[in-house]
């Protein structure tokens, strides 16, 4: 043994002296040297126990810490944060600060945008954009423009704007501006005005870079590098691949020129914040498969680092990220010369599998050169191991001369992030820290920036003035009693005591008014004044203006909402209206608007003092179109004398019409003349005086060289702002004057399109399937904002906790996207193709299926996708076996398990004793996941439990039939209905008792005289039989209500007027001769049976009835345990935006659930007014989203379907055939309710037909003779209360609602499933 070894290392020796390392492929790729084999084996080793020291950057959830929101996963971190932010300047200096976003989809649309933020506030962006019908979109001077983005640290610039929404989870991209389009087939192009917005939306884990590249691909890349010493230098690696990338969704719409087309994308977003580096080249493979699969295959060079590094992540449509193991992606050989290949093949590894691709660069998209490096990108068709898919290609060269980015002149003109003057009290506006939003105020920051522009470009005039700063006003509002008179004056806008507000603002605006500037601010505001305009200050007439904090801003604009006080003279008048201003923000309308937006009401407030322009002409202009916000129209309005007229639309002013091009070349379009019939003037002695114009006013009052001269400087604004503007000017002695610059505020309003889809959970590819049974059921209807936000935190906590107990790779968990619902348009789903027992044939599926559809599904195009989707899951024995016996315990233990979490929350109560808002918020973070938990996992124990036991009789039923038929469902049907104290069906029962004792109490003419709320005072302080039955239904049952998972409904404890009314209805129809069910003996159900069993069958039978039985009420008992936690819940919330509304941060409670969590806790930091009119627009559409109808079954992407008139089914047809789930036939009218809200059209006798029920139906039960639904199983709600009540009952009669009409005579058939029209 020992010779041997020798052998090997005299040779090993033999090899190092004697070999030669190759010269590096192109002078660039370093080659595998003599001590390859040795330096990868330290490189390998060097990493790994790197990894296992350096904790990894994104390890940062620990599930089973509950208390904690962001731990959980639920919320992003600081960190992640952070890292989506963009960077500071000091990191532009030496890193990149890079967002990359792409996506797209097998009918051939695709996206592609970057936004690369750059030293000097500038920055290189790209939009690229191809539609189905094969146009390009693209800038007009290529791909990527160089750009200045001014006055923002944002991504935002050449009309393109990227924000986080949620870090790691959700993006908005919009795009406003001028793109080129090129039609390929033709090759004509036009440049044309595009729109778009899309939301991105998270579907996997983060692949980082630094830590995820495949330790085989890494060491073999820096074992082929030179070493300065005995390791290799990772640190340099890591810094200069600090990159990460996520697989996602995109989903928006796209307009242009008028017309609207909605998108939805798959790919990857990239963040770039490595090191600048030296950098040869590199190539990027981005693929999207049909079967939803997704892959990006990266080969870079590095010169110095590392000269040839393949990786790169394959994202399974399970939503499962893998990174690639290995890939035999030759860079060398592929391209070297900027010959790009038409055609590419490789493999590559990840997971346990081996994938085939074969790339066909199908579409030269672009090339380019942006000074650094030449890119050409392609569109490709990709064959992925024999499945269809579209992607693109980046082949990207290091330019042989970089050249050098221009500076812009703007660079050192706007100061927003000056270091603050300790305290000023007044500023002149060429002082830079004028440009301070928190000294200045909106409007006095946006005006010392134009006297900026102004003084470097000299193209207009900004009249001299001083700011009077927010300093200032803080100071001012301590002297006298104004503190506590502000103090009042919130008390009663905050409704914490009761008062006239009109009066009280009334009081507190005379009250500022007469308060006197204190002395030595007066002396200080005088001599600024006297250093900007001399010692003539007195003969200057002046324009007073306020100047809040957030004012004329992209968050609120508050226009007209403070006083403007025009033609002030004198210092001792100037400031009198100083105080005026001040005082003008606790008006009525101004507060009125405060408190609708959420703001403080006594708000930092500045004052301008302004030299007033005697103007010829004034009026406001639009650097892109109001309407359409087309950046290509510049619209101006102009009319004689002060701008005045316009601001207060007391005059019809001129409109005049500027065509922009992409060069911002400006031609003359046309005028609408305005009537002009009133001006304000500035008479010879100052003061301002009303008039009728002396003009002409059939001509414009601007001419066309003014109007272009003016769009001009409306541009060079735009470009130093970087954002539309929203400008007021004057003509004075044919001097053009800028009064002010204002953002376009709702230039990037969010899209009715994107209100609606906001909430959408990402779809893993275009061919799932989506199920609104059972979950269309229990969660009817759109869910609110925080409702949904809600559901999704805990349902899917828990899934989390599940796994993870039962040994589920902790890497393979995703945090950043819901796996167990799926929501689109506010309604939940349950994704089919994520259960493999819907795609299996076997008995536990097929009675699964049976129970839960009323029928065998049988799609082989569904188990096709479920073969697909589970393939790539590896899942262990060990983890098999602990689900077997997690289901076990469900079928054993759920009895237990229900009464133990029955004891611990019999009576379980949040404290709602914290006044403070941000208190009561932590507060709820900390115990939503604990108090939900246990009983999640308890209905899910019970659940399991009555979905087993009842797939098993039904199985067994099929089995005496040999075939799943009409006896087989009746029969499960008529055994269900032999089950008792069902909790569920209490509610009907307990309400038809106490209409029975109310009628004994009192004449049923004088209860249904009463109005409900009459009624209900009666019942509520009744200390009778009849008042005490009342409230013990209300202390049971309170918590119930419809769509009783959404916290944002009412429950019956809170509003029990619904019952009421109900009871008013029963009390008018109900008999005293109605006698209790009694539970059937096992016997005498199995005698009824249509089936013929054989003995062994009956057996079996005789076993299972008994634990069917007892799993319906387990569930049903679970379920109300759930729903109370979940009102617990509710409760809490409700505090908390009691409090909210208290502390003026929401002008309505309600409004509160029309956010999120996660926006909630933003708004209690920032008091963002876009936030809450993003609430309110939300609870607008709300209604509009509850309307819609879905199928019971979707396959690929949902769409909402539409209500089918009769005439569109089968003319000759006057029935529809469903699932029977209870015997009997009964003849009565139809009433068909969509909604809940419409149940009081209810009458004795009608056969309901409705699209589900849930618990809010309940109530209206006795009143039925028949029950038919288009969702529903055969252990839906409805069917169990239609069974309790003995009322034949039919589900999945798809399309009923609309087929069948009110009144109409119909036949509900409970033994054969139909549902038949006889006569009007």
């Amino acid at each position: 043994m020992w010779p041997v070894l020798a052998v090997i290392i005299v040779f090993f020796f033999y090899h190092l002296l004697k070999t030669k390392d190759l010269p590096p492929t192109h002078g660039v790729y370093n080659l595998a040297g003599r001590s390859f084999w040795l330096k990868k084996a330290v490189s390998f080793f060097y990493v790994k126990i790197r990894r296992w020291i350096i904790k990894h950057r994104f390890d940062l959830y620990d599930i089973s810490l509950f208390t904690d929101l962001v731990k959980s996963g639920c919320m992003p971190p600081e960190e992640e944060i952070t890292l989506e932010t963009p960077q500071s300047s000091n990191h532009l200096a030496g890193h990149s600060d890079e967002i990359f976003f792409y996506g797209a989809k097998s009918t051939g649309e695709c996206l592609v945008v970057k936004f690369s933020r750059l030293q000097n506030k500038m920055a290189e962006v790209m939009v690229l954009l191809k539609t189905a019908d094969g146009k390009h979109y693209s800038y007009p001077d290529g791909p990527t423009q160089i750009i200045f983005t001014g006055d923002n640290n944002d991504f935002c610039g050449g009309g393109l704007k990227l924000r986080c929404l949620s870090a790691m989870r959700k993006w908005r991209i919009s795009f406003n501006g001028l793109l080129r389009e090129t039609c390929l087939s033709t090759e004509e192009s036009k440049v044309v005005h595009v729109n778009f917005s899309f939301i991105w939306l998270a579907l996997s884990n983060i692949y980082d870079l630094t830590n995820d590249i495949s330790v085989d691909e890494i060491s073999e890349a820096l074992a082929k590098e030179p070493w300065s010493g005995y390791l290799p230098d990772i640190n340099s690696l890591e810094k200069a691949l600090d990159v990460y990338e996520q697989g996602g969704q995109l989903l928006g719409n796209v307009n242009v020129e008028g017309l609207e087309e909605e998108f939805i994308l798959w790919g990857t977003k990239r963040r770039n914040l490595g090191s600048s580096v030296e950098f040869h080249r590199s190539v990027d493979f981005f693929g999207f498969i049909n079967n939803g699969n997704m892959f990006h295959i990266s080969a870079s060079s590095l010169p110095g680092i590392v000269s040839n590094l393949v990786c790169g992540h394959y994202l399974h449509s399970n939503g499962i990220l893998f990174p690639i193991r290995s890939c035999n992606f030759k860079l060398p050989l592929i391209a070297e010369n900027g010959q790009i290949p038409h055609f590419e093949r490789f493999t590559f590894k990840a997971g346990q599998k081996e994938y085939h691709c074969a790339v066909k660069m199908k579409i030269h998209w672009c090339d380019f050169d942006n000074g650094t490096t030449e890119q050409h990108i392609k569109y490709c068709n990709i064959t992925l191991s024999g499945h269809d898919g579209i992607g693109l290609s980046m082949f990207v060269y290091r330019t042989k001369e970089p050249r050098k980015l221009p500076i812009n002149n703007s660079l050192h003109t706007l100061h927003s992030q000056e270091a603050l003057m300790m305290n000023p009290v007044v500023l002149d506006f060429e002082c830079s820290n004028c440009q301070q939003t928190r000294l200045a105020g909106g409007k006095g920051s946006s005006l010392a920036k134009l006297s900026a522009i102004s003084r470097q470009t000299n193209s207009f005039i900004v009249p001299k003035g001083v700011v009077v700063t927010t300093s200032a006003y803080k100071e001012f509002i301590k002297h006298g009693k104004l503190c506590e008179a502000v103090m009042n004056l919130e008390e009663v806008a905050w409704c914490h005591v009761t008062g006239n507000l009109n009066q009280i603002c009334e009081q507190m605006v005379s009250d500022v008014s007469k308060t006197q500037i204190p002395g030595d601010m007066s002396e200080m505001i005088k001599e600024k004044l006297l250093s900007v305009f001399g010692r003539n200050l007195n003969k200057f007439r002046f324009a007073v203006r306020s100047s809040t904090v957030g004012e004329d801003s992209n968050e609120l604009s508050a226009a007209g909402q403070n006083e403007t006080f025009l033609g002030v003279k004198g210092i001792n008048k100037i400031l009198e209206t100083v105080s005026k201003c001040w005082a003008s923000q606790f008006s009525y309308t101004a507060i009125e608007y405060k408190r609708q937006n959420g703001q403080l009401l006594n708000s930092p407030m500045a004052v301008i003092i302004q030299e007033m322009v005697p103007a010829d002409v004034a009026g406001v202009m639009f650097t892109c179109d109001p309407v359409t916000n087309n950046p290509s129209v510049i619209t101006i309005t102009a009319n004689y004398g002060l701008g005045e007229t316009i601001v207060s639309a007391a005059a019809e002013p001129d409109t005049i019409f500027l065509d922009r091009d992409y060069t911002n070349k400006l031609v003359y379009r046309s005028v609408n003349i305005g009537k002009k019939n009133i001006c304000y003037l500035v008479e010879a002695d100052g003061e301002i005086k009303e008039s009728v114009s002396t003009k002409d006013t059939s001509q414009p009052c601007l001419s066309e060289c003014t109007a272009l001269a003016l769009g001009k400087i409306g541009v060079l604004v735009e470009e130093f702002f970087s954002s539309p503007r929203d400008i007021e000017w004057a003509l004075f002695n044919e001097d053009i004057y800028l009064l002010q610059a204002r953002p376009v505020t709702y230039s990037n309003t969010e899209t009715e399109l994107e209100l609606i889809h906001e909430m959408d959970t990402p779809l893993r590819s275009e061919y799932e399937y989506l199920c609104k049974s059972n979950v269309g059921e229990v969660m009817p209807g759109a869910t609110s904002p925080l409702g949904l936000s809600v559901i999704l935190y805990v349902f899917e906590t828990f899934w989390k906790i599940i796994l993870s107990n039962l040994g589920f790779p902790k890497e393979l968990l995703t945090y950043y996207c819901a796996k167990g619902f799926t929501n689109k348009y506010n309604h939940m789903f349950f994704n089919m193709t994520d259960y493999p027992i819907f795609g299996e044939e076997s008995a536990i599926s097929d009675g699964c299926e049976v129970a839960l559809f009323g029928r065998l599904l049988r799609d082989n195009n569904l188990k096709q996708r479920m073969k697909e989707r589970h393939s790539m899951t590896d899942i262990s024995l060990s983890f098999k076996l602990k689900y077997l016996i997690f289901v076990g315990k469900d079928l054993l233990n759920a009895k237990h398990f229900l009464s133990k979490v029955q004891k611990e929350n019999v009576d379980i109560e949040l404290p709602l004793n914290h006044n403070e808002a941000e208190v009561m918020y932590k507060f709820i973070g900390q115990h939503l996941i604990g108090v939900t938990n246990k009983p999640i996992a308890c209905h899910n124990s019970c659940t399991v439990n009555s979905i087993m036991w009842s797939s098993l009789l039904l199985n067994i039923l099929s089995s005496a039939e040999k075939e799943w038929n009409d006896k087989v469902f009746s029969d499960f049907g008529y055994l269900l209905s032999t089950c008792t104290n069902v909790e569920s069906v209490d509610v009907p029962v307990a309400l038809r008792k106490l209409a029975l004792i109310i009628s004994d109490e009192i004449e049923k003419e004088e209860f249904l005289s009463m109005t409900p709320e009459t009624a209900l005072r009666w019942l509520s302080i009744n200390q009778s039989t009849a008042g005490q039955a009342f409230r013990n239904f209300l202390h049971r049952h309170g918590h119930r209500c419809v769509k009783e998972f959404d916290v944002n409904s009412i429950p019956w404890g809170v509003d029990p007027k619904p019952i009421v009314k109900n009871i008013q209805s029963l009390i008018g129809n109900i008999s005293h001769d109605v006698t209790e069910k009694k539970e059937v003996s096992l016997e005498k159900a199995l005698s009824k049976l249509q089936v013929s069993l054989r003995w062994w069958q009956k057996w079996v039978l005789w076993f299972l009835l008994p634990r069917v039985r007892n799993g319906v009420r387990l569930r049903e008992a679970s379920k109300s345990i759930l729903i109370k936690m979940f009102n617990v819940m509710r409760q809490a919330y409700s505090h908390l935006a009691t409090l909210m509304v208290k502390e003026g941060r929401l002008p309505d409670s309600r409004l509160l659930f029309f956010l999120t969590h996660e926006e909630i806790g933003r708004l209690l930091q920032t008091r963002s007014a876009k936030l809450i009119a993003k609430a309110v627009r939300r609870r607008r559409i709300h209604p509009q989203l509850d309307a819609l109808c879905f199928s019971e079954i979707t396959q690929g992407i949902p769409k909402p379907v539409k209500q089918t008139s009769r005439n569109e089914h089968n003319s000759s047809s006057t029935f529809i055939k469903g699932t029977a789930v209870n015997k009997g036939i009964i003849l009565g009218p139809a009433r068909v309710v969509t909604s809940l809200k419409n149940a009081s059209e209810i009458q004795a006798g009608d056969i309901l037909v409705t699209y589900s029920t849930d618990i809010g139906w309940s109530p209206y039960f006795p009143l039925l003779s028949g029950v038919a639904t288009e969702l529903g199983g055969l252990i839906s709600h409805g069917a169990i209360v239609a069974r309790e009540y003995g009322l034949p009952c039919i589900v999945g009669l798809h399309g009923a609602t609309s087929f069948f009409k009110s009144g109409e005579i119909v036949q509900l058939d409970g033994n054969s499933g139909k549902l038949e029209k006889l006569m009007d």
